[in-house]
C-alpha cells in the first residue's frame, strides 16, 4: 500500500541480491518522471552504490545505441529505466518469434474449442481467426525483418527485473469464450504488455524462475482480468 516503504524495500533487495551474488545486474523500471527520484533515493540508502539512471533525453534515438552498450559493458548495482525507454529496447528476434509462435497455438486452441461449442461458423472462432491471421502475418515480417544494430534487451546481461507501478503492464492478452461481460477488459491486450511479458518470460527461463518483481499498490482496480 502507499507509504509501506515501496522504494526503500526494492533498493535493499537489489543491494542483497547483489551482495549475495543473486543478481549481477539489475534493472529497475519506473515511471517516467520518477527516474531521477528513483536513483537519489538509492544514493540516499547506499551512497558508494554504482548506478546508471537512463533518462528520456539520454534515450533518444541518437543515443540509443550508445547508452545501450553502457549497460551492456558495465558493472552496475543497478540500471533505471523509464516505463517509456524500456520499451524501445528490442527483444531478440528468435525471441519474440518463439512467443509470438505460442501466442498462435494458444489461439488455435481457442479456434478448435469454439468451433467444438459454437458450430464451425460460430462469431467467436471467426473473431480469433482474424487475430491468428495477423500474428501470422507479424511473424512473417519478423522473418523478413533485418537483424537491428542496436543491442536487444536479451544482449543487454540484465539477470534481474523490477517493475515499479506495475499495473501499467496489466493489459496482456487473453482468450474466452465469453462475450458481453462486463469488467472483461479487452481481449487483444496492449503493445507494451506484451512487450513485458516476453522480456520477463525470458529472464524467468533462464533464471530458473527468479529474476522478475513487480511492485505495485493497485494490483487490480476494475476487470475480472486482473483478478485472473
Amino acid at each position: 500500500v502507499v507509504g509501506a516503504g515501496k522504494t526503500f524495500t526494492i533498493v535493499a533487495g537489489v543491494m542483497e541480491k547483489r551482495r549475495l551474488g543473486i543478481a549481477k545486474k539489475p534493472m529497475i523500471v519506473v515511471p517516467n518522471h520518477l527516474v531521477e527520484q528513483w536513483a537519489t533515493d538509492f544514493y540516499r540508502l547506499y551512497p558508494g552504490a554504482k548506478v546508471l539512471a537512463m533518462r528520456k533525453k539520454d534515450f533518444e534515438k541518437a543515443n540509443r545505441q550508445r547508452m545501450l552498450a553502457r549497460v551492456a559493458t558495465g558493472d552496475w548495482d543497478a540500471v533505471f529505466f523509464s516505463h517509456s525507454s524500456f520499451g524501445f529496447i528490442e527483444n531478440d528476434k528468435d525471441v519474440l518469434l518463439d512467443a509470438t509462435r505460442k501466442q498462435v497455438a494458444e489461439i488455435q486452441q481457442a479456434i478448435d474449442l469454439a468451433r467444438e461449442t459454437e458450430g464451425k461458423k460460430g462469431r467467436t472462432a471467426a473473431q480469433y481467426q482474424k487475430k491468428k491471421e495477423a500474428l501470422e502475418q507479424r511473424i512473417k515480417s519478423l522473418l523478413d525483418k533485418p537483424k537491428d544494430r542496436l543491442l536487444t534487451f536479451q544482449e543487454l546481461g540484465v539477470d534481474d527485473l523490477t517493475v515499479d507501478e506495475s499495473q501499467e503492464f496489466k493489459n496482456l492478452f487473453f482468450t474466452t469464450q465469453k462475450t458481453n461481460v462486463g469488467g472483461f477488459g479487452n481481449p487483444h491486450g496492449s503493445k507494451k504488455a506484451f512487450d513485458m511479458f516476453i522480456k520477463t518470460a525470458w529472464l524467468q527461463k533462464n533464471q530458473g524462475g527468479r529474476g522478475v518483481t513487480f511492485a505495485t499498490g493497485t494490483p487490480i482496480s476494475n476487470s475480472l482480468t486482473e483478478l485472473f
